[in-house]
């Protein structure tokens, strides 16, 4: 079976609609396939202006209304992505970035790692020596167990 997670950018411009990026997030969503991720990823404004609710639209769409929800899915994280530009030892917000990570049901996509060999697992270890093991890798990895 071929596991499946979808990243969606969703590009605002002015012909941007509640009903085209419902029907974007639709397509995505149909790709996912079970115990995958739908990530979601749009340019947030840097102000307090009005604007499409682009978060609420992603997760109507997929989880369905709160009185009635989607049980084939779940929501799993959302968050911001902000990059600063500099001049000197000033330091500016440049663009923001939104995610929202939803999660269709099934077996979590680390489930299957006693499914393979023990020689495929040695095979894809990193050596705590190696350069690229970091503290940031150790971390991750300790947690999955």
């Amino acid at each position: 079976m071929i596991h499946r997670s979808v990243l969606l950018q969703i590009i605002l411009d002015e012909n941007t609609t509640e009903s085209s990026i419902k029907k974007q997030v639709a397509a995505s969503a149909a790709l996912v396939t079970e115990g995958r991720y739908l990530i979601s990823l749009f340019e947030a404004p840097n102000s307090w202006e009005s604007r499409l609710p682009i978060e609420a639209y992603i997760v109507s769409e997929v989880l369905g209304p709160i009185e009635e929800r989607n049980e084939n899915w779940e929501f799993f994280g959302n968050g911001a992505i902000r990059s600063y530009k500099h001049k000197g030892s000033i330091f500016n917000l440049g663009t923001t970035y939104q995610w929202n990570i939803l999660r269709r049901s099934g077996d979590k996509p680390y489930s299957r790692r006693h499914e393979v060999s023990a020689a495929f697992l040695k095979k894809n270890m990193i050596p705590v020596s190696d350069k690229v093991f970091s503290r940031d890798v150790a971390n991750t990895v300790w947690q999955l167990r």
